[in-house]
């Protein structure tokens, strides 16, 4: 049973990418939902975090980030290099918004456990 859920999970998001990115734009960026751009200061093609937010997961983006707004009530973690592999990282807390990660990120992770 779980291998037919995990299998559905990586069909669902792609082959570990997320499914079509919704467009985004700093306006329409609601409540509940994580929100980020290619370009600063919320410009360029956006997405939104298509899935629930898991308390431990890591997972490569559809776009690339280099600007997020979170309005939801979970924390996020953006970075550029593959989850485990040092590099730059930002996190997004809930209700804030970074207009400029300083790099470009590719991969965005939760983990509570690491902590």
């Amino acid at each position: 049973m779980k291998k037919i859920f995990l299998a559905i999970m990586a069909l669902a998001m792609g082959v570990f990418g997320f499914a079509s990115p919704a467009p985004a734009h700093a306006a329409t960026c609601v409540g509940g939902d994580i929100c980020w751009w290619q370009g600063s200061n919320f410009v360029g093609n956006g997405a939104i975090w298509p899935f629930p937010l898991e308390d431990n997961f890591c997972a490569p983006l559809s776009v690339p980030a280099r600007s997020a707004i979170n309005n939801s009530s979970k924390q996020l973690t953006f970075t550029n290099q593959p989850c485990g592999t040092p590099g730059s990282n930002v996190t997004v807390f809930p209700g804030t918004q970074v207009p400029n990660f300083g790099f470009d990120a590719g991969w965005a992770y939760r983990c509570l456990s690491c902590r």
